[in-house]
């Protein structure tokens, strides 16, 4: 449709009210700006398959709801599932987008969106595949949760710290250590104590002790003619406790650490 400026005027003119008490000249509309727009909107009204009707101001708006939804049924019949169009009043349930199985044109909400997503995500297990968490380093060193991924940094932090050997060496830690003195296993992980003691006179018992239990000992006997001196060895938990009793020389203590 076209523009029809008033009579007399330019194209593109716009029309004047006119004033009598400014004296101002109202424009004088032409015969087709009243028809034209009437025309076309009765053009479509009946294209909608309506009937003009003087008593029903309400068509112009039914015909267009119409026609925008024969324009999106036409779409969806020709099988496009990623039409752009959006049907207003057909969305589906909350089952129909959990199922994922219709190929109807729907309006979908992030709300339906969203149970359509979690609907095709599942837990990964040990014969399907999915999504799965990352353990943290508590739960791959309690090793109960058989539901969450242990990473290779998470695994070898754990091993670092329950296995004696890896990253460890012996040390020569005579000069720090002491008979009858109790130390605790403060390095985070478990070490090996081996200590060396001599007797050569007194009769009696050296032991290791171990969080309060005797480990492994070696017996004095006076009648011996010269020194004895035996290693005796225990594995000492992180955090634990260990001392050998104040008898005998100190010769040796090493620790695997």
């Amino acid at each position: 449709m076209k523009y029809q400026q008033p009579v007399g005027g330019a194209a593109d003119d716009p029309y004047v009210t006119g004033n009598p008490a400014t004296d101002t000249e109202g424009s004088i509309p032409s015969g087709e700006a009243i028809e034209h727009p009437m025309r076309e909107i009765i053009n479509a009204i009946t294209s909608a398959g309506l009937t003009p009707s003087a008593a029903d101001l309400t068509q112009l708006g039914q015909a267009i709801a119409t026609i925008v939804a024969n324009a999106i049924t036409s779409h969806a019949s020709a099988g496009d599932p990623h039409s752009n169009y959006v049907n207003s009043v057909n969305v589906p349930t909350d089952a129909e987008a959990q199922a994922g199985t219709s190929t109807t044109v729907r309006a979908w909400s992030a709300y339906k969106v969203k149970l359509a997503v979690q609907a095709l995500v599942q837990a990964a297990t040990e014969s399907v595949a999915g999504i799965a968490k990352v353990a943290t380093q508590s739960q791959t060193g309690t090793g109960t949760d058989d539901a969450t991924i242990v990473t290779p940094l998470k695994l070898i932090s754990y091993l670092n710290s329950a296995l004696i050997g890896r990253s460890q060496t012996w040390q020569d830690v005579t000069a720090s250590r002491g008979l009858g003195v109790t130390y605790t296993n403060s390095s985070g992980r478990p070490i090996l104590v081996t200590v060396w003691v001599s007797q050569t006179t007194n009769t009696g018992v050296s032991t290791l002790t171990v969080d309060g239990t005797p480990v492994s000992s070696f017996r004095f006997e006076s009648n011996y003619a010269g020194s004895e001196t035996i290693p005796m060895t225990a594995i000492v938990s992180n955090g634990g406790t260990y001392s050998v009793n104040n008898l005998g020389t100190l010769i040796g203590w090493s620790e695997f650490r």
